[in-house]
């Protein structure tokens, strides 16, 4: 922040992202029900993760 003052002014900066992903049986879903728990983080719903971009709405 310090070296870029102007993102001050932008206010409220985005929390950081995290994206979990591995292959089977590796654990990925153990260490998503565990951060899940955590009130600090917001794991996505399972119709999120399948479509995550809502269909467009048809206009007749």
């Amino acid at each position: 922040m310090a070296s870029h003052p102007e993102l001050k002014s932008r206010g409220k900066l985005m929390p950081p992202l995290l994206v979990l992903c591995g292959l089977h049986r590796t654990g990925t879903t153990l260490l998503y029900n565990l951060m899940a728990c955590d009130p600090a983080c917001r794991a996505p719903l399972y119709v999120e993760m399948i479509q995550p971009v809502p269909p467009l709405a048809r206009s007749d």
